[in-house]
């Protein structure tokens, strides 16, 4: 039986958006940025603020231009079930941005062109990714997602141990501030190429990208995030996706940040934090099977 579904248009941005049968639980009605320590730079729309205990964070799935190894390849079934569960026990699951691998160009239509397709062709892990207590943040390969209202920028989780920040990080990535354009050309044209019958000229354009990316490799980036957050000290922590690293940092003003990995290739990585037992979790997951890589207790 063939499945209906209706994808936000230009028109209805901001409004919930609904299918024959489902209607899709609202991310939060669009709203002026309020104060809050920082402005998200050329990409501020709005940040929500939600009270948990326990979180998951799991990002950078990437859906979208599967047949090579530029986008997702993990089977839809494993990531519905593996979101099924965490929605099952956590209190709030977040998706840190990068969800749908889209044409990043300056033609905004091109990309609602393809969340409409990518809507079509992955509706089944699509209403997994929209479940009950799921909440999406915007990423530098999906930001059209955030003018359909389906997503915010950034989170602030409140806790009963404090305010822990969760957002994307590509503010953060000096390649993306300082080459925006040229970013964006780039980024547009290896998805153009990003197929195997043109995989050699898509490998040459990665070892261009990789050569001149060497400013802003791990190491600064991570150096960058961490002056930043040592100057907002109204956060206990922060989680930031973009990367695809897993990585646990503890400052020495006892704040704390993670790299929240990747869910595009297997073994997907993901975030658990427990503010009732004070616990970090970093959790390696294949085929079903969880593996806690790391466990922080200082929290």
């Amino acid at each position: 039986m063939a499945v209906h579904t209706t994808v936000p248009t230009a028109s209805s941005r901001g409004k919930k958006t609904t299918t024959a049968s489902l209607r899709l639980p609202a991310v939060g009605k669009k709203q002026q940025p309020r104060p809050c320590g920082f402005q998200l730079k050329q990409i501020n729309k709005y940040i929500d603020r939600i009270s948990a205990e326990r979180v998951a964070i799991l990002s950078d799935i990437h859906l979208g231009r599967s047949e090579t190894n530029y986008a997702c390849n993990v089977p839809g079934e494993i990531i519905r079930t593996l979101l099924k569960r965490l929605n099952q026990e956590v209190d709030l699951v977040v998706l840190g941005g990068d969800l749908f691998d889209l044409d990043r160009g300056t033609l905004p239509l091109r990309q609602e062109h393809e969340l409409k397709l990518l809507w079509e062709s992955h509706f089944p892990t699509i209403m997994a990714m929209r479940g009950p207590k799921t909440r999406w943040i915007t990423g530098n390969h999906d930001m059209i997602s955030a003018d359909f209202g389906l997503a915010c920028h950034a989170i602030e989780v409140m806790t009963q141990r404090g305010c822990v920040l969760i957002e994307h990080g590509h503010r953060f990535d000096s390649w993306i501030k300082q080459f925006r354009v040229f970013t964006q050309f780039v980024t547009w044209f290896s998805g153009r190429i990003a197929r195997p019958k043109t995989q050699k000229i898509f490998d040459l354009m990665q070892a261009i990208e990789r050569f001149f990316i060497q400013p802003s490799k791990e190491s600064d980036r991570g150096k960058t995030v961490k002056q930043w957050l040592i100057s907002q000290p109204q956060y206990e922590g922060m989680i930031i996706g973009h990367t695809h690293l897993l990585r646990h940092y503890e400052l020495p003003t006892k704040q704390w940040l993670i790299f929240s990995g990747q869910a595009m290739h297997l073994p997907m990585t993901y975030t658990i934090l427990d503010a009732d037992k004070g616990v970090i979790e970093l959790i390696s997951s294949t085929n079903g099977v969880d593996r806690v890589i790391m466990a922080s207790h200082k929290w």
